[in-house]
């Protein structure tokens, strides 16, 4: 079989700035008609290719004409769009919308004390 193109047999479902895509992808060497080429081994590269942050991404070998990336992350909250290229191969590539990560990252810098009931604290949470 001729290999054609990549194609995203799972997509990245869950994008955090800073932190490990939930979902990672995974990617199929397809011939025309669709059928995976388990035959040829080959290196899969991620980049983005808009945004101002910074993709971070382990290539990896297919296997059996499947490559799963495990380690994708995005240093920004920002839309990128995130290609894969293997040599030889048309690439693919997925839009992605990064989001802030959920607030369990949040610490309290100072603590509220000074605490009356129905007034202000007197001294002001910081997070």
């Amino acid at each position: 079989a001729t290999l054609v193109f990549l194609a995203l047999a799972e997509k990245i479902q869950v994008a955090h700035s800073g932190r490990v895509f939930g979902g990672q992808p995974v990617l199929r060497l397809q011939d025309a008609t669709g059928s995976v080429v388990t035959s040829v081994v080959t290196n899969v590269t991620a980049s983005a290719s808009n945004g101002t942050g910074i993709l971070t991404a382990t290539p990896v070998t297919t296997i059996s004409g499947i490559a799963t990336f495990t380690d994708l992350s995005y240093s920004k909250a920002e839309t990128v769009t995130v290609a894969f290229a293997a040599p030889g191969v048309s690439s693919v590539a997925q839009v992605i919308a990064v989001t802030p990560p959920p607030g369990d990252l949040l610490a309290i810098a100072t603590a509220a004390a000074s605490a009356t009931g129905g007034l202000p604290f007197g001294t002001q949470p910081v997070v």
